[in-house]
């Protein structure tokens, strides 16, 4: 496999406009039986920079900064930063971030940020963070968290047992209990899930 690969040093320094880098991948014996794979773009910027990839690619940036890639894509920022991949793609943020894929994709956020996956996804938030899924998703928080799932979907939340002295997982299934598709929950005082109209700390109009 040959490949090229070039990286920047200022991208371990001090925040800057030129905290750039790209690194091309380039496969060439896929061309056998006149299947040729694509070109892996690979690009990464640093703090409060923006960055976007192609199908297939992989986008990084630092904190408050802005990262998407098409389908099937990775995309990564710091805290405070958004990441939006395509279907079957991946996006992770940083606390108070936003992270956001297409169907059976996976979101993932830290502390207080929000994730929001399709239909067949996975969203899992961290405390006080929001999870969001379409049909058949699995919506998971942590402590103080928000969950949503569409039809035949599953939610997750985490809450301390005081008398027990561990966390545990409080789970339901969309369409069982009386539980709704689409529609917001939290846990109650008795650790039950109950409807609400506040998304990860904030109201749902907000």
């Amino acid at each position: 496999m040959n490949t090229f690969q070039e990286r920047s040093d200022a991208l371990t320094g001090s925040a800057c406009l030129k905290k750039a880098s790209d690194v091309l991948h380039l496969d060439k014996q896929g061309a056998q039986d006149g299947y040729v794979k694509p070109v892996r773009t690979y690009r990464q910027v640093g703090d409060q920079e923006s960055v976007q990839a192609g199908d297939y690619g992989t986008a990084i940036a630092g904190e408050s900064g802005t990262a998407a890639t098409g389908e099937s894509g990775t995309a990564m920022v710091g805290d405070r930063g958004s990441a939006l991949a395509g279907m079957f793609g991946t996006a992770s943020a940083g606390e108070w971030g936003r992270a956001t894929v297409g169907d059976c994709g996976v979101a993932s956020v830290l502390t207080c940020g929000i994730a929001t996956a399709g239909r067949l996804g996975l969203a899992t938030a961290g405390d006080y963070g929001a999870a969001s899924v379409g049909a058949q998703g699995t919506a998971s928080a942590g402590v103080g968290g928000t969950v949503c799932a569409g039809e035949q979907g599953e939610i997750r939340l985490r809450y301390w047992d005081s008398q027990a002295q561990r966390y545990r997982t409080a789970t339901g299934y969309i369409g069982e209990n009386g539980l709704e598709p689409n529609t917001h929950y939290m846990l109650n005082d008795r650790q039950a899930f109950a409807r609400t109209d506040h998304v990860g700390g904030l109201r749902h109009d907000q």
